[in-house]
């Protein structure tokens, strides 16, 4: 809610914000878009989570109504190698309004490849203006998900895949990406999908 805190009252107005459980909500109305953003679906491990979240969804479209989901397109360089993350693509140092500034590093952990799961360690750096500096370790496990076993999934709770884009541009899904190619990230996958 404090981002909406400079938008004006016509945006605050049609704005609700609720805390819930994606994988079971009600929120009592229907809708003709859902999306759901920055890999949260990734977040949900266990097939059983991801469908749940899924029927949820399709429980709160409007007839013919979309349903967009923003995923990672899964990089077997990263899932099969031996380096860390942080290795790889290492992040600039940035600064917070307070004067700290911050240097963030990733690094996987564990992969569990039968379950299609990274867990990976987001290590911020701080200093302080002060100069103290302080670590702190967030751990987050992600499921990687593949465009095939993406569009099964939303068939299975009644979606009809409409389009599948490698980027927010709508370029199409292994135009200039592909599972297979070198590097370390294998870009996006945006998943349109219409409720049937």
């Amino acid at each position: 809610q404090e981002a909406l805190i400079h938008e004006p009252d016509e945006v605050r107005g049609r704005i609700r914000v609720v805390e819930a459980d994606m994988r079971q909500f009600d929120l009592g109305t229907r809708y003709r878009l859902i999306t759901i953003p920055f890999y949260s679906f990734q977040h949900l491990t266990e097939m059983a989570d991801q469908l749940a979240c899924l029927q949820s969804c399709h429980r709160h479209l409007e007839d013919d109504g979309h349903l967009v989901i923003n995923v990672t397109n899964p990089s077997l360089q990263r899932i099969f190698s031996e380096k860390s993350f942080e290795d790889i693509q290492p992040e600039p140092e940035f600064a917070l309004p307070d004067g700290r500034s911050v240097i963030r590093k990733i690094r996987d952990t564990k992969k569990d490849l039968v379950n299609q799961v990274i867990t990976s360690e987001f290590i911020y750096f701080v200093t302080h203006r002060d100069g103290t500096q302080e670590r702190l370790v967030h751990e987050l496990p992600m499921r990687f998900i593949f465009r095939n076993e993406m569009e099964h999934l939303l068939a299975r709770v009644g979606f009809a895949v409409e389009a599948v884009y490698e980027d927010f541009q709508k370029t199409p899904f292994g135009t200039k990406h592909s599972i297979t190619e070198a590097g370390w990230s294998a870009g996006e996958m945006v998943v349109v999908a219409k409720k049937t």
